[in-house]
C-alpha cells in the first residue's frame, strides 16, 4: 500500500490512484462568458491558489493530478506542449477546464485539445467541469 504523507490521511492502495492531466488557463480570456468572470477566478492568483487547493483535495482522495494552467492568449501556441505531456506517460484522465470549454473564443483550441487527448491517450477517460471550481467532482464523476 502506497500510504499519504500526512498522518491522518487514510492510506490508498496503488491500484486505486489516478494519473490525471489537467489543462486550464490562468486566467479568463477578455471574451469570457460573465459567468467564469463572476465565479471568482478572474485573478490569476486566486484561481491558482483555489485550484491548488482542489489539487491537493483531489490528491487527497487518492487521484495523482498534474495541473497546468496557460494564459488564454498563449494556448494555441501551448497545444504542442500539452501533446508531449500527454506522450511522456500513460495518463488514466485527461480534464480540459472550463475556462477553455465555457469560452466561445477559445473553442479552436479546446478542439485541437480534446483531438490530441484522443489520438495521443485513446483509453483516457476524458472529464470536463461543469464549473472552474468543481474539479474533486469531475475527477470522481469520471471514475465512478
Amino acid at each position: 500500500m502506497e500510504s499519504s504523507s500526512q498522518t491522518n490521511a487514510v492510506p490508498i492502495p496503488e491500484s486505486m490512484t489516478k494519473d490525471i492531466l489537467v489543462i486550464g488557463v490562468s486566467h479568463p480570456s477578455a471574451n469570457a462568458p460573465a459567468g467564469i468572470k463572476q465565479s471568482g477566478c478572474g485573478n490569476p492568483a486566486e484561481l491558482r491558489k483555489k485550484i491548488g487547493a482542489m489539487v491537493e483535495s483531489a490528491r487527497q482522495a487518492g487521484y495523482k493530478l498534474e495541473a497546468r494552467q496557460f494564459a488564454p492568449e498563449e494556448l494555441g501556441a501551448k497545444v504542442e506542449e500539452v501533446k508531449q505531456l500527454l506522450q511522456q506517460q500513460s495518463w488514466d484522465g485527461y480534464i480540459v477546464g472550463f475556462g477553455v470549454r465555457g469560452d466561445a473564443s477559445l473553442t479552436v483550441h479546446f478542439e485541437a485539445l480534446v483531438n490530441a487527448g484522443r489520438e495521443i491517450c485513446p483509453k483516457a477517460r476524458m472529464g470536463f467541469n461543469t464549473h472552474p471550481l468543481d474539479l474533486l467532482e469531475t475527477v470522481e464523476r469520471m471514475f465512478q
